[in-house]
This record gives structure tokens, C-alpha cells and sequence, in this order.
């Protein structure tokens, strides 16, 4: 791995310590003031809204400046969602739209340097092991950013507590911001073809573009605030939440370790159903059985089951984008065009929640929880037709 893959790496540490501290505790935060799943789901929208109608801006600055400029640019947003938090205080349950707007333009702009590493930094046969590389180093973070979170709330008196993890992921925010200045991206060319992206019928392209829909919706309510929710209506306590959140990383650590060292890219369709399997089972099990061991549970088997699942799709999606012609030109606009699927996918997950909340107010939660985990085992007829191995991919196996 060459110095610049590493320099990234470390940047991809700062970013997750700086997110594992806080965006938990955000949830919780504006949970404990008003207990509304609509405020969750409002905070979510907007955050998804945001990220959607701002990446043709955040990819249009990428390509004026670089996309690391773009990256740093996310990274000072973050400061300020978390500064504008520590203004509004108890009024953030009153201004979700604007918090979740922040958060969402903050993303937006972040991931736009993030998606251009990893396409940079590693080819298709080697992608699976730099992304499980970098999920290690994430899943560290997840270790010891909550646990610290929940410490620092349990042990310093009323919500400052809170207010002492929010500033102190604006701090890591700030370091991550100097430290990207060590790495380095290639520059991007003025010229954009969007709309070349967007007609490409090649039929991977297309197809991980209606995958990409349906695992967001996913990514809107389930992973967004419904685990949080699920995991505090058992534990009741911030420290746990702390302790878990750490459980669940060391969990996704150890199985970064080994499948780094074993995974291929001819191995991504079994891995990614085992880990819809794993999520899909688990999740059930919790909704049917809500108590603490059912929650331990859960928390290692979604460990593993989200590693598995996460890193197949993105390594889908970027060969995807790498199989098209005019690629080495026009990389970022499939970065780009991949986002409308993934943002139109979200809203729609939320969308279908709310639906469930206005249908089942009081089974809301243990109903949404079984139906979006079991999203993932829905897509694997799709992913199968498109991955489905061809002559000359055999060849090079």
C-alpha cells in the first residue's frame, strides 16, 4: 500500500472517531427531549434531501478545485453542524430540518473525496481488501468514540455531558480538516458528461443503479435511527449505548481482519448473502425477543452481517463505474449520477416508515425493523443477474 493510501486511511480514522463520538448521541439527544420517531424520521429526510440536491453542486466545486478540496470543505461543515448544535442546545428538536440539511450538505461534500480515493487507490481485484482496510480502521473508532461518548455522559452532570462530546467531535472534525491536506487526488478535468452517466445503458451500470435504490431504502430509517431507537428502548442508558456501540465495532474490527486476508472479488455474491442472512436473522430475532441478550446478539451478528454486506456493494458499484468507456474522463460523474438512486432510495425508505407509523403506531418499530432488514435478501435475484459470471471473467479468475 503506497504512502498517499495510507495518508488516506488515517484521514478515514479521524473522520469516523470524529463521527462514532457523536452521531449516535446526536440521535439520542433529540430523542430524549421530545421521544417522537416523526422528529427521527424528519431529521433523517432532511439529511437524505440535502445530500441528493447537493452533490451536483458539491461534484461542480470538486471539479473547479480538486476532490479533497470538496472533502475538506464537508469536514468544516461538520464543525459547524456540531458548533450550530451546541448554540441551539434544547431547541434542537425544534430545528431537525436545518441540523439534518447541515449534516446532509456535510456528507455530500465529504464523500465526493472519499468515493475518488477509492476508486484511485486500489483496482477492482485488490478493492475488496483496501475497502476492508479502511473498514478496520473505522471499526476502531467505533470501538472507542462511543464508549468515550458514553462515559463523558454518564459521568459529567446533566446535558453537559452531551455538550462535551458535541464539542469534542468539532475538535476531531478540525484535526481531520489539517490532516487532509497531507493527501493527495488527481486532478479532475473541467469537462463534465453527466448526462452521458446517466444514459449509459451498459447492463451492470444500470443494474447497480435499481440495487442502489433499494439499499438505501435501507439506509434512510433501518441503520439511520431505528437501530439507535431499538438498541435505547432496551438499554436505557448512555453508557450502554456507549458499551454496545463498542461491542459492535470490535466485532466489525475482527471481521475487517479476516476478511481482509481472504476476500476476492469471486467470492463478493456468497459473502454478501451470508451477511444478508446474518443481518435479516438477527434483526428478527431482536424484534420478536427485545432484551438485552437479544440485543447482544444482534449486535455481533449485524456486525459481521453489514461488513459482509457494505463492502460487496460498494465494490459492485465502483466495478460498475470502472466497466464503463469513458471512465478514466468521467469518473466522477457516475459518482454523481449513483448518488440520485441512492438519495431517491432513502426518501423512500422513510417515506414507507412513516407509512408504518401512521398504520401500526404501536408496533411501528419491531415491524419496521423485520421489513427493512429484510431488503437485502430481496435484492440477491437482481444482483445475481447482474454479477452472474461471464466467459472472459471466468478466464480471469
Amino acid at each position: 500500500m503506497h504512502a498517499n493510501a495510507r495518508r488516506f486511511l488515517v484521514l478515514m480514522l479521524l473522520q469516523a472517531f470524529a463521527v462514532g463520538l457523536s452521531s449516535l448521541f446526536v440521535n439520542l439527544y433529540i430523542w430524549n427531549i421530545d421521544r417522537s420517531l416523526i422528529t427521527q424520521a424528519t431529521y433523517s429526510l432532511s439529511s437524505s434531501a440535502a445530500i441528493l440536491l447537493s452533490f451536483p453542486l458539491c461534484s461542480l466545486h470538486a471539479r473547479r478545485t480538486s476532490p479533497m478540496a470538496s472533502s475538506r470543505v464537508g469536514l468544516v461543515i461538520f464543525m459547524l453542524t456540531y458548533a450550530t448544535i451546541l448554540w441551539l442546545r434544547e431547541d434542537c428538536a425544534r430545528h431537525v430540518v436545518l441540523l439534518g440539511s447541515l449534516f446532509g450538505l456535510a456528507v455530500s461534500f465529504f464523500v465526493i473525496g472519499q468515493h475518488m480515493q477509492f476508486l484511485e487507490n486500489a483496482q477492482d481485484a485488490q478493492r475488496d481488501r483496501f475497502l476492508y482496510a479502511a473498514n478496520f480502521l473505522t471499526s476502531f473508532a467505533a470501538i472507542v468514540a462511543p464508549l468515550l461518548s458514553g462515559w463523558l455522559i454518564r459521568h459529567v452532570a446533566g446535558p453537559a455531558g452531551y455538550y462535551s462530546v458535541f464539542g469534542l467531535s468539532l475538535l476531531t472534525f478540525a484535526v481531520a480538516a489539517w490532516w487532509s491536506y497531507r493527501v493527495q487526488g488527481q486532478p479532475l478535468g473541467r469537462q463534465s458528461n453527466l448526462l452521458g452517466a446517466w444514459r449509459n445503458r451498459q447492463p451492470r451500470w444500470r443494474g447497480m443503479l435499481w440495487v442502489s435504490v433499494g439499499s438505501a431504502m435501507v439506509e434512510g430509517s433501518y441503520t439511520s435511527f431505528l437501530v439507535t431507537i431499538m438498541a435505547y428502548s432496551i438499554l436505557q442508558d448512555e453508557l450502554a449505548m456507549g458499551a454496545y456501540s463498542a461491542l459492535v465495532g470490535l466485532v466489525g474490527l475482527l471481521s475487517s481482519i479476516a476478511l481482509a486476508r481472504s476476500s476476492r472479488a469471486r467470492h463478493r455474491m456468497g459473502i454478501y448473502t451470508s451477511g444478508a442472512l446474518l443481518v435479516f436473522g438477527a434483526s428478527l430475532g431482536l424484534a420478536l425477543l427485545p432484551q438485552t441478550a437479544s440485543l447482544v446478539a444482534y449486535g455481533v451478528a449485524s456486525a459481521i452481517g453489514f461488513n459482509l454486506i457494505t463492502t460487496s456493494l460498494m465494490a459492485w458499484s465502483y466495478a460498475a463505474i470502472e466497466s464503463a468507456p469513458d471512465y478514466a474522463q468521467h469518473k466522477l460523474d457516475y459518482i454523481v449520477v449513483r448518488e440520485i438512486p441512492l438519495g431517491v432510495g432513502r426518501m423512500a425508505g422513510i417515506g414507507l416508515f412513516l407509512a408504518l407509523h401512521a398504520a401500526f403506531p404501536a408496533q411501528v418499530l419491531s415491524i419496521a425493523f423485520v421489513l427493512f432488514s429484510a431488503v437485502y435478501l430481496a435484492l440477491l435475484p437482481a444482483l445475481q443477474r447482474i454479477w452472474r459470471p461471464t466467459r472472459l471473467s471466468l478466464q480471469n479468475i
